[in-house]
């Protein structure tokens, strides 16, 4: 999934080239947004156990989650400071207000600890009503706080029902199966969404008011929460059958295993690359160059990552990431 994220990115950091091979990636893209971050939340719940003291996975939370995002900020700063005036009060803002330049990770952080108060202190109907309040809560607060979101809490609290259902998934079993009617569901719901897009004059350039969560969470209002719910949830389990038809692979697991790592840095690879190739780009560019470059640096990206990744977990490093 972590190579979907970085594929999704593309659109964004190449926005200012306008060429019909970055519209149609952005199209592609936006057809799997919605599902992504909920489908690590699913992951999240289902692969965890929070059958533990509140202490122990809070310093696990902490120490796997949080600190990663924290470690490379500061990281990223320093490097920042040898080109640009960047100011202490910047890093001190990142670290202890937003908990760090990557909102996924304090998000994911939040999303766990009240989880766990849920789960020890809830049962039966409360416990279902506190996982869609805390959706609609977080929302509501999104939307009427003007400032600076504390540690991403706001984006916690709406992805916690999903490590609800991912552990839900666990409790009873559920193996991920039947994926074509998973993704039929997926399908029709995301033509729905299209549907109610045009319904409402809503052209391609709004991506079709495509509702999802991401560092902002975009086109979630009454007329698209529905069939948000329904594209996160039948695609979260879509994409986890879709695996269960991979065959093992040492290189996909290994970007499995160093996932966080990647995420917090492909934004800085693909902007290099960006940085790289931009001056090959413009509208006028053959298609065939231009789907060339992109993939390029997509690769390129990817391969940059993963050997950072295998640097930072060496002895001296992999306290960035936790590992101690």
């Amino acid at each position: 999934m972590i190579l979907l994220v970085l594929l999704a990115h593309i659109p964004l950091v190449y926005a200012s080239v306008d060429h019909v091979v970055l519209d149609y990636l952005r199209k592609f893209t936006i057809s799997y947004i919605p599902l992504l971050m909920p489908a690590f939340f699913v992951l999240t719940g289902y692969c965890s156990s929070f059958n533990k003291s509140f202490k122990e996975i809070f310093i696990s939370s902490f120490r796997t989650i949080a600190l990663p995002g924290i470690t490379f900020t500061i990281f990223f700063f320093l490097l920042k400071m040898r080109f640009n005036a960047e100011s202490l009060s910047t890093l001190m803002n990142a670290v202890f207000i937003k908990g760090g330049n990557f909102w996924f990770l304090p998000a994911l952080f939040v999303g766990r600890l009240l989880f766990w108060f849920v789960h020890h202190y809830t049962k039966g109907i409360p416990y279902y009503l506190c996982l869609c309040l805390s959706f609609f809560i977080g929302l509501i607060l999104y939307n009427l706080s003007p400032g600076i979101e504390f540690w991403r809490m706001y984006h916690g609290m709406m992805l916690m029902p999903f490590i609800g259902l991912g552990s839900h998934l666990k409790k009873i079993g559920y193996q991920f199966n039947h994926f074509w009617t998973i993704f039929i569901l997926y399908a029709l719901t995301f033509g729905l969404v299209i549907f109610l897009s045009s319904k409402n004059n809503i052209d391609a350039d709004s991506n079709y008011a495509i509702p999802y969560i991401a560092g902002k969470i975009t086109n979630m209002n009454p007329i698209t929460i529905i069939p948000f719910l329904l594209l996160s949830v039948s695609g979260s389990l879509m994409i986890v059958a879709l695996c269960k038809y991979i065959s093992p692979c040492p290189l996909l697991e290994y970007f499995g295993r160093n996932s966080l790592t990647i995420y917090c840095l492909q934004g800085y690879a693909l902007h290099v690359v960006f940085l790289c190739s931009v001056g090959f780009l413009s509208h006028h560019t053959p298609i065939i160059i231009v789907f060339f470059i992109i993939l390029l640096g997509y690769l390129l990206s990817i391969v940059a990552c993963s050997a950072v990744a295998y640097v930072v977990n060496t002895k001296y490093l992999r306290f960035m990431i936790g590992k101690f």
